[in-house]
């Protein structure tokens, strides 16, 4: 998989950001020229990583968007942060994080 690594874009405020010991990654994906991932992470209003790469084999918006998820927990944890807060505006994987045993 190509990847491509961007400067960052902007800077984007919450109405509440976490404890300085918790990252929030927010991880929306766009897909276009099919089937590119589109990964943002936020965190104090600053863009730190922003990714995109072009995902073989689906165009289903929610594996796409459990991957970008994936990916940005995998980041997280190579610079030592283990405490996150994921925000994702997709539905059925949210749905899923609150089921009693989601991933039984």
């Amino acid at each position: 998989m190509e990847q491509i690594l961007l400067e960052p874009l902007e800077k984007t405020m919450w109405n509440s950001l976490p404890h300085p010991s918790i990252m929030k990654i927010n991880c929306d994906i766009a897909v276009k020229y099919p089937k590119t991932l589109e990964l943002l992470v936020w965190w104090s209003g600053n863009v730190l990583y922003a990714l995109g790469r072009k995902i073989q084999g689906t165009s289903s918006p929610t594996t796409l968007e459990a991957l970008a998820i994936r990916e940005a927990v995998d980041f997280r944890i190579s610079k030592g942060c283990m405490r996150v807060i994921i925000e994702s505006d997709c539905r059925d994987l949210s749905k899923l994080s609150t089921e009693t045993k989601p991933f039984l």
